[in-house]
């Protein structure tokens, strides 16, 4: 498939801890360095996404949210509900990305299987991304990057609602509730989303609620203390992929469901607090206490299967900011696992870091390290050096690097069972996994043609040692974890974000070649469902009178579900998306259409079996905003 380079870019962004982020601090990021520091002097693998470009994109969850970034890909099949992961830099696994929502952890350490596709688009402030392994201060399972969610909190000075209703394809529906009251030291806010839909597929229909509260209070010395909680509660079926060849999928054949009496439900329960302390003019202590409580249950009357499975995840993190731009902190976390009343699994992780921002004239250079101590595995040192030249005022150069590694799941190394047809055979788990390590590197440049508008270029090569994967190689397996000698994935993303006059664009381009020496060959092969090149476009225009229209692109070219470019195959394809908006007053009405050619691929993978997309999808709408 023939790609040409869009341009790509980026934009600035607000803080957390504070309920109405001043013009001073519009242009920070904190997710590299667990600080405020400015945009300009972080490195060019960086990337934000502002609720604005949430909003236009019509995205329901931070699976829809995450699909316009480089080098991102999003597992994410079908219509709302079901299980959706993302992968970065080509990394073979979606738990060597560490998605992270306010400082807490989703998933574990030793849990991971992160559904990004349960995690409400309409609760996110904004996103910051990290791309590779630079992210060392948040411990294990960083080697593709981190996604860093911020949740809305109060802004202003003034209370504001808002309530919307949106109507899509394959009878979905979505409704939507947003509060927030500030006050003079305080604030309150509240979110909540509900959805309904039949999905595309026979027996992919489900319902789901997402909701998230909190409270803050920030004292007249500075201090801040804040507590908030998330509920979520999902129910869809389980149509486990398609029987049908690929070559025969036309749009209507894909709706017939593997198993079509599947069904699963997922409740979600998160809480954390969080506490700010001022010690003396230049050190402050910041410190969040987390607890999440997962319940999981798979159904199917045709085994038949009643599964119930609890995943419990608590911990805290605190980090010392000293003057001189030190930083040092420790994090605990405990993960706990039963599997349909099976004996407790339990896996501890604990650790240190230590960062140095480092100013040098227009050089910027940020040290830092950290040690694990991950359960059974011993301790492990994850050190990493970011440089970042201002060489002039438009064009600055930054290079990474950075060693992470990532623990085996409890699942992996305990737990056999029968796989999810198509599969068959038996999954057998495998004590002697041993945690994967890799060696990051990247090298980019950014240049700044004006002050609203932004071009990057970025190399980038991962080098992965004992990567933790499946085969079905083993007699007689179908489906076993093992660990392989080694992995590595290079290439280069460009990014744009930008304005020109009234046109917004984020446009950005990706080209990766991932590798594998596996045990069971003799040489290196192509890594599965890595797609060499993805492009994803944004652009939309500001029209007078309140209009606004948005297009969107996304293409990806061919992937595998197995090793060597083997089993089946998704071919290259490309949909474009389309979204007008007009506000009246303060309510914003709006029509969208996803896939308009109607180019309908299965292209996304779930336990080896290929899991159709939803043709073309309409979406319309009416969000009512009232500012007090």
């Amino acid at each position: 498939m023939k790609l040409t380079m869009p341009i790509a870019a980026f934009a600035g962004l607000a803080v957390l801890l504070s309920s109405s982020p001043s013009k001073a601090e519009e242009n920070v990021f904190l997710s590299l360095t667990r600080s405020s520091e400015p945009a300009r002097s972080m490195p060019t693998n960086i990337s934000v996404i502002t609720s604005k470009e949430i909003q236009r994109s019509g995205a329901v969850s931070l699976a829809d949210a995450l699909a316009m970034l480089p080098s991102v890909e999003v597992l994410k099949p079908s219509v709302p509900g079901q299980f959706s992961t993302v992968r970065m830099r080509g990394a073979p696994s979606p738990d060597d990305v560490q998605v992270v929502v306010d400082d807490q952890p989703q998933g574990g350490v030793f849990l991971q299987e992160v559904d990004i596709g349960q995690i409400s688009a309409d609760d996110i402030d904004r996103i910051e991304v990290v791309r590779g392994g630079a992210s060392a201060l948040y411990g294990p399972g960083g080697t593709g990057g981190i996604i860093h969610v911020f949740t809305k909190k109060s802004r202003g000075d003034r209370p504001f609602t808002s309530l919307g209703y949106e109507l899509r394809s394959f009878g979905t529906r979505v409704q939507r509730a947003e509060v927030r009251l500030p006050e003079k030291h305080s604030d309150f806010h509240f979110n909540a989303t509900t959805y309904r839909t039949k999905g595309f597929q026979e027996n992919s229909d489900g319902n789901g609620f997402y909701a998230t509260g909190g409270a803050g209070h920030t004292f007249s010395n500075g201090g801040k203390i804040s507590l908030e909680a998330s509920r979520m509660d999902n129910e869809a079926g389980d149509p486990q992929g398609t029987p049908i060849p690929f070559d025969q999928l036309n749009g209507h054949r894909e709706k017939e469901p593997v198993n079509p009496l599947s069904r699963e439900d997922h409740g979600n329960t998160q809480v954390r607090t969080r506490a700010t302390v001022l010690i003396g003019a230049d050190v402050s202590l910041e410190t969040v206490f987390f607890v999440t409580l997962q319940d999981d249950t798979y159904d199917d009357p045709a085994q038949p299967i009643h599964n119930v499975v609890n995943k419990n995840v608590m911990g805290n993190d605190t980090r010392l900011f000293l003057p001189d731009h030190w930083l040092a902190g420790v994090s605990y976390e405990r993960d706990e696992y039963r599997f349909a009343g099976s004996p407790k699994l339990y896996g501890v992780d604990w650790g240190g870091y230590l960062q140095k921002i480092l100013a040098i004239g227009p050089i910027n250079l940020i040290p830092a390290i950290r040690f694990d101590q991950p359960g059974i595995f011993g301790h492990t040192y994850n050190p990493r050096l970011t440089a970042v030249w201002q060489a002039m005022e438009s064009l600055k150069m930054s290079a990474n690097v950075g060693r992470s590694f990532r623990s085996p799941a409890l699942t992996a190394m305990t737990q056999s069972y029968p796989p999810f047809p198509p599969n068959g055979g038996l999954v057998l788990a495998n004590p002697q996994l041993r945690p994967e390590t890799a060696w990051s590197y990247d090298m980019g440049a950014q240049f700044s043609p004006s002050t609203t508008s932004t071009l990057s270029v970025t190399g980038f090569n991962t080098r992965i040692r004992d990567e933790i994967t499946s085969t079905n190689n083993f007699f007689p397996t179908s489906d076993s974890f093992i660990n392989v000698p080694r992995a590595e994935i290079t290439g280069v993303e460009t990014e744009a974000v930008g304005r020109w006059g009234s046109l917004v664009h984020r446009v950005n381009y990706t080209f990766q070649h991932a590798v594998e020496d596996r045990q069971d060959s003799s040489k290196y092969v192509p890594i599965r469902q890595t797609p060499r090149h993805l492009v994803h476009a944004r652009l939309t225009w500001e029209a007078p009178y309140g209009w606004e229209l948005t297009g969107g692109l996304d293409a990806f070219s061919r992937q595998f579900n197995e090793e060597g470019n083997q089993g089946t195959k998704a071919r290259g394809h490309t949909t474009l998306n389309a979204r007008i908006a007009k506000t009246i007053l303060g309510a914003e009405l709006f029509l969208a259409e996803e896939n308009l050619e109607n180019r309908h691929y299965a292209d996304a993978f779930r336990n080896g079996a290929l899991v159709p997309q939803p043709g073309r999808t309409i979406c319309t709408g009416v969000t009512l905003r009232f500012n007090g």
